[in-house]
């Protein structure tokens, strides 16, 4: 025993025995028969593992012409049973589709019906490395019509492969688990706890592989990368290690510091003040106007079709079987129910509305008429479960629903209302360290719910997910800013910086998530990474002729060298579903612009003190910019400004350390990135250096050349990377076709586009006074005597872009780029000068924060009309 006990002490040894017996438990994981399902109705884990389907809806997925399943290393077997739930609906008279379904072995022509049934095929699963099962199905289409334009095959809503007798374990799942327990235990710091904790994490990834194997066979892979890629860190630079364990131990002391704060009276006041105004909201508000003709009902809806018109009247056709879910809307009260409907033509007798036991009968013609039921109260334990089903007149009849009109009289809210609002404040409270700030917004939350119920309710898990990951990223920020202060690497700032950036957080998301967000060219950015995810990299990265992203119609089809980096670094979003691929992107450009906040706020304290760190974040969150952008959908901008942001702040903050070999590297890494980033990055950041470079050539010769140095290194880099390709069509097509457009002066009104400059600065900053007051307030550090002269520079080389460009606006017409790409600095500017304004008595305190009230505004209504549909 004391043999076996002393190969435990060595943790190489301990992990290769807690690998190999995981493997081997893998291994009888597999012989266990088991049953592979996916749910195909659920956004998750579905979307990983099927192709050529469209978005669920109804607990179903529509096919297309071909589709694909695929179980992944399902385990070699000689026979397995391959089960798909699916139905063969059709529109009245038409026949039913004709489905091919092929395993590994021949295909299978099958005859589907109307109602969802079981159809079955035996296959085997073959593969020695990989044993993955594709079940390809292929089915007539036909295209719905009114306003849906999609070709549908067939209704799935579960698949499975059943491995009656077991099956052989694939090679790589061993491999796999192999290193995920053999790392988890080899890199431990006490030899036997990791063999116990990789032992037993073994076992639990055997009982994945013999009783939920498709969970195990997507995670396993997933969890092997990690932990490979925290060996190779670990290896490579065991400071960066220390680092990451540093900023997750700051992190931890400042989440239980957070919740200590809200585990208090005031926590407990939160809560009831948001039960309580909910109440009062559902009191106060007995009526809900369900426009279905307006669009604000979409998320409720399952089985209506498009948006149509007849005279002034909007509406949409309910299908057979529709409806409605009004679960949150109310209970413990009586309702009365008004449907405002019409048929498409002729005249029929039936059950508009059913209701659990509850018939609404009425006659309807093709004449708009109203139809009215009283619904019984139901109490808490039932009242998230209300449908309003609509089970179809009979065939030939389609009925057209107009509104919905519910009067709920004095109802309370449903239990999972109030979780959701007390969870979201709770949340906050913990996130931003106050319960005023969380109260406020869940106090502009419950106005939403007030005067717009139908958006707002079914929005409130979305709302959650903003909470929760509001929570993530400011506790991870103060870890991180702790750390980087205490190693003297940045400024530490006040506290309440990361509070002011998590609530930019917080807006930019919900904004982004918001039911009516249109986005502009969102949806083209989207889509780019979805196309990248399905392989089409080089497409985008390279000049080809029919690249989307850099051969526009609207440019004449010039080739621009638009860099495709922002949606790779999306696209992994892409294998989930629909749902989840957008929240997550638009968590990820949430994420752009807290860090451009962050970034500023140092910069600002680096120059000025605290204090202006405050008012740059403050402003970075609340200028109406960073709105616009998103509301524009202009994402290469957004992440171009983002690394233009990092760059030039790292460069400010380092200043008088980059003669120190890291920090230079570093840097040149940073500047590369915002050089790859976007092409107006690279000019805007190459621009700005350049005039750091030109005001430090004199006074401080060294910086100057470091500055000289980092740029062409970073200029090279990304030639190299990626402007090589497209350095011969650019310069031999796109730029004579630039300059015989643009240099030509003929009939440029010189003063009218004098006159234009106001217009355009409002349009970006919400008011041209804006960036008149960030350009003083950065002319104002002349007089500051403490502020560093070399990261003053940089901001004055930063700032240079805007008037710079003003000027050249005069001649060439140019898009407002540039002041994008100059709002964190004029950010800075504003926060200058609130705090210059600030530090003069309590006269000037108080005109300082009634300018960022004014400023708040300008964000707020920016903000508003962007999440409604605005720009």
């Amino acid at each position: 025993m004391s043999r076996w006990l002393s190969l435990l002490a060595k943790r190489w040894q301990a992990g290769g025995i807690a690998a190999g017996a995981s493997m081997l438990a893998v291994a009888l994981g597999y012989v266990v028969p088991t049953t592979m399902e996916l749910d195909l109705g659920a956004s998750f884990p579905s979307g990983l593992t099927i192709d050529g389907f469209y978005d669920a809806e109804g607990g179903f997925r529509w096919s297309r012409a071909s589709s694909e399943i695929t179980f992944r290393d399902a385990g070699a077997a000689n026979e397995a049973k391959l089960e798909l739930e699916l139905s063969g609906f059709r529109p009245p008279g038409a026949s039913p589709p004709v489905v091919v379904l092929q395993g590994n072995g021949a295909p299978t022509r099958l005859s589907a019906e109307r109602r969802f049934h079981v159809q079955s095929i035996v296959t085997p699963v073959r593969g020695w490395w990989s044993a993955d099962l594709v079940a390809r199905l292929r089915s007539e289409t036909f295209t719905p019509g009114a306003g849906d334009e999609r070709s549908l095959g067939v209704r799935v809503s579960r698949a499975r492969l059943v491995l009656a007798d077991g099956a052989t374990p694939p090679l790589r799942q061993l491999l796999f688990t192999g290193i995920v327990v053999f790392l988890a235990s080899a890199l431990g710091r006490s030899a036997r706890k990791s063999f116990i904790i990789a032992t037993i994490l073994g076992a639990v990834l055997a009982s994945g592989y013999a009783w939920h194997r498709v969970l195990a066979t997507t995670f396993v892979p997933v969890m092997a990368a990690i932990v490979l890629f925290y060996a190779l860190v670990r290896w490579l630079s065991p400071g960066a290690v220390q680092f990451g364990a540093d900023v997750v131990e700051a992190s931890r002391r400042s989440l239980l510091r957070a919740i200590r704060r809200v585990l208090s009276p005031r926590g407990a006041a939160l809560v009831v003040f948001a039960a309580v105004g909910l109440c009062g909201v559902f009191w106060m508000t007995p009526q809900i106007d369900l426009d279905l003709g307006s669009g604000n009902a979409s998320p409720l809806l399952n089985r209506f079709g498009a948006l149509d018109r007849e005279g002034a009247i909007t509406f949409r056709r309910a299908h057979s079987g529709a409806t409605l879910d009004v679960s949150d809307f109310g209970t413990s009260s009586p309702w009365v129910v008004s449907v405002h409907a019409s048929l498409e033509r002729g005249t029929s007798s039936g059950i508009v509305v059913r209701v659990d036991d509850t018939f609404m009968r009425a006659r309807l013609s093709n004449e708009w008429s109203t139809a009215t039921q009283e619904l019984d109260a139901l109490g808490w334990a039932r009242g998230n479960r209300r449908l309003l089903n609509f089970p179809g007149l009979g065939a030939g009849t389609s009925l057209r629903v107009d509104r919905i009109l519910i009067d709920r009289g004095r109802s309370w809210p449903p239990l999972r209302v109030l979780l959701r609002i007390s969870g979201a404040a709770l949340l906050l409270a913990v996130a931003l360290g106050s319960t005023i700030s969380a109260g406020a917004i869940v106090f502009g939350l419950l106005i939403a719910v007030a005067l717009e119920p139908v958006v707002t309710l079914p929005f409130l898990p979305t709302i959650v997910l903003a909470a929760a990951a509001t929570l993530v990223v400011a506790i991870t920020a103060k870890g991180l800013l702790e750390t980087t202060a205490t190693r003297g690497w940045s400024p530490a700032l006040a506290p309440v910086v990361v509070s002011i950036a998590a609530i930019g957080f917080f807006l930019w998301f919900v904004v982004t998530a918001s039911p009516r967000y249109v986005g502009g060219h969102y949806a083209f950015h989207s889509n780019i990474a979805k196309a990248i995810s399905g392989g089409a990299f080089l497409q985008h990265f390279l000049p080809y002729p029919g690249s989307n992203l850099s051969r526009q119609p609207q440019w004449g089809n010039l080739i621009v060298p638009h860099s495709c980096l922002f949606h790779t670094v999306v696209a992994p979003a892409a294998w989930l579903s629909g749902k989840y691929f957008h929240l997550t992107t638009k968590l990820a450009l949430a994420a752009f612009c807290f860090l451009t906040a962050l970034m500023t706020a140092l910069v600002a304290t680096k120059l000025r003190d605290k204090l202006t760190g405050v008012y740059a974040a403050f402003a970075c969150v609340f200028l109406p910019t960073s709105f616009q952008l998103l509301g524009l959908g202009h994402l290469m901008t957004l992440f171009g400004t983002l690394t233009a942001t990092v760059a030039l702040g790292y460069l400010a903050l380092q200043a008088d350390r980059l003669g120190e070999r890291p920090v230079l590297l570093t840097a040149v890494g940073l500047v590369t990135l915002c050089f790859v980033s976007y092409t107006g990055a690279l000019l805007f950041g190459s621009i700005a250096i350049a005039s750091a470079w030109a005001l430090s050539l004199r006074p401080a010769k060294l910086f100057a050349q470091r500055l000289a140095g980092i740029v062409v290194a970073a200029g090279i880099a990304s030639f190299l990377l990626y402007y090589m390709y497209w350095a011969a069509p650019f310069l031999t097509e796109t730029l004579p076709e630039l300059l015989t457009r643009g240099a030509s002066a003929d009939g440029i009104d010189l003063w009218a586009r004098i006159r234009s400059q106001p217009a355009k600065l409002a349009y970006t900053f919400g008011s041209s006074w804006v960036p008149v007051a960030g350009l003083a307030g950065l002319v104002g550090l002349v007089w500051a005597k403490e502020t560093p002269m070399e990261p003053r520079n940089i901001v004055w080389g930063w700032a240079a872009i805007l008037p710079g460009f003003a000027v050249l606006d005069l001649g060439f017409n140019f898009l407002l780029k540039h002041h994008y790409f100059a709002y964190p600095v004029i950010a800075l500017g504003v926060a200058v000068a609130l705090g210059w304004l600030h530090s003069k008595g309590r006269l000037g305190a108080a005109g300082a924060v009634l300018l960022a009230c004014g400023i708040a505004a300008l964000g707020l209504t920016h903000a508003l009309s962007v999440a409604q549909g605005g720009t």
